[in-house]
C-alpha cells in the first residue's frame, strides 16, 4: 500500500466509516491523470478540517507514483499527525492473508524504503517514498510497515500539504531479480 497515510487530529483517528464527514467529492482529471478526493472532517464540536488528497501516476516513467495530502483547518485548532508510508501487510483480497515476506524496512524521517519477497511466487518488490512540506521523524518499527510521522498544529485558515514521490519496482524473473539493485540505485538517483 503505497498511499498508507493514517491521520489522526486533537486525538481523532480519521475513519470515512466512523468519522463525521460532509462535502465529499471525489474527482478525477483526465487530462492531467490526477484523482482527487476531499472533504470536511468535523473532528469535534470545536474543530472542522477540509482534507485533500490528490494522486497522480507518472506517464513518462511507469515506476513513479504521487500523493499530495493537504490538510487545512476551517474552523478550531487541528493538531494534525499525518504517518506517511508503505505497508506490505495488507492482506491480498482473494487469499485473505498478506502474501509478502518483508526483507528491508527503513525510516528515516523524509524518506522510507520497503523490500519483500511474494510467498507463493517469490518476486521480489521493492518501494521508496520521498517526502517533502511538513519535516517528518521516523515511526517507532512495525514489521511489514515503514513510515514516518508528520506533525503540524494548524489554526483556522491555515493549512498544510505533505506530499512524497513513490517508486515502485517488482522483479518476476530471475533477470529481473538479477538487476533490482541496479534498478533500485538507479531509480532513487531519480
Amino acid at each position: 500500500d503505497w498511499v498508507y497515510t493514517p491521520i489522526t487530529c486533537n486525538g481523532q483517528k480519521l475513519d470515512l466509516h466512523e468519522s463525521s464527514v460532509r462535502d465529499f467529492r471525489r474527482v478525477l482529471d483526465l487530462r492531467n491523470g490526477v484523482l482527487t478526493r476531499s472533504f470536511i472532517w468535523q473532528v469535534d464540536a470545536e474543530t472542522a478540517v477540509e482534507v485533500v488528497f490528490e494522486r497522480f501516476t507518472s506517464m513518462e516513467n511507469e515506476q513513479f507514483v504521487g500523493q499530495k495530502v493537504t490538510v487545512k483547518a476551517v474552523s478550531g485548532c487541528a493538531d494534525v499527525t499525518i504517518r506517511g508510508g508503505l505497508d506490505f501487510t495488507r492482506p491480498h483480497n482473494s487469499m485473505k492473508a498478506c502474501m509478502f515476506e518483508t526483507e528491508l524496512e527503513e525510516a528515516t524521517g523524509n524518506y522510507c524504503q520497503i523490500q519483500a519477497v511474494t510467498r507463493t511466487s517469490g518476486q521480489r518488490v521493492y518501494a521508496a517514498a520521498v517526502f517533502r512540506g511538513i519535516d517528518g521523524t521516523p515511526w517507532e518499527k512495525e514489521t511489514g510497515i515503514a513510515s514516518n510521522g508528520f506533525h503540524v498544529v494548524l489554526h483556522a485558515g491555515e493549512a498544510a500539504a505533505l506530499e512524497r514521490i513513490v517508486t515502485l519496482l517488482s522483479a518476476r524473473n530471475e533477470a529481473e531479480q538479477e538487476s533490482l539493485s541496479t534498478r533500485i540505485a538507479e531509480a532513487n538517483e531519480e
